[in-house]
């Protein structure tokens, strides 16, 4: 396609993807600092103050969520790491957006996150694109579908069941080992607010978990009275 252009067309051409990349890496290198600094204020909040991420939010204008996600991928890549790699550039001469790397920082495995970044320089993949491709490795725990389960066969159904559960049985091993090890270290209304929510929702998985026990019972219960003797 730029063989194609005029020189004239091709040098207006690389004066964009300059200005592309470089504006680019700006942002990505903007938001990375903030959440760098969201995680240290929240790692010592006495500190700064009472509320202090709170008030950092107010004062730049930005909602929880996305402070959460920067600091996220302020998280997920050292500072070392993360200009490396914002110097490699795909087909199209462009380093990655930040949308790429939120999409990619969603993703638990170190190897698959290199491998999914790999693939979106590699392909010039958009932001869809690799959000896609991240979904297909990252299974969800239940069915897309009510429907979609109850048209498989009931034993495949059961596979998959299963296989979500270890999903999460995995998910939550990492999480045990890489979150509260760190607790010791940070004490904030923040932290004491989301432990609070997070005891909720896991002692509503741990009711919904012990209904399916015991309808894995009866099943098993009912199998056996089947079975010939």
């Amino acid at each position: 396609m730029v063989k194609e252009m005029t020189p004239t067309l091709r040098s207006e051409y690389e004066k964009l993807k300059k200005k592309l990349a470089g504006s680019e890496k700006q942002d990505a290198q903007v938001r990375y600092e903030i959440g760098r600094v969201v995680a240290k204020v929240r790692g010592a909040s006495p500190r700064y103050g009472s509320n202090a991420v709170g008030q950092l939010e107010r004062a730049l204008g930005l909602d929880e969520n996305t402070l959460r996600r920067y600091e996220l991928i302020a998280s997920t890549w050292t500072p070392a790491q993360f200009a490396a790699l914002l110097k490699r550039t795909n087909l199209y001469g462009r380093s990655l957006s930040w949308s790429h790397l939120d999409v990619v920082a969603a993703v638990a495995d170190a190897r698959k996150r290199e491998g999914l970044l790999d693939e979106a320089l590699r392909e010039g993949l958009s932001v869809r694109e690799l959000a896609s491709r991240v979904r297909g490795r990252t299974p969800a725990l239940v069915e897309d579908t009510n429907e979609s389960a109850l048209n498989r066969p009931l034993f495949s159904a059961v596979r998959v069941m299963t296989a979500r559960a270890e999903t999460v049985v995995q998910s939550v091993s990492i999480w045990e080992k890489s979150i509260f090890e760190r607790l010791q270290q940070e004490n904030s209304p923040e932290l004491s607010e989301s432990l609070q929510n997070a005891k909720d929702v896991y002692t509503q998985l741990r009711s919904a978990v012990d209904v399916i026990l015991g309808r894995i019972d009866e099943g098993l219960a009912a199998a056996d009275a089947t079975r010939p003797r």
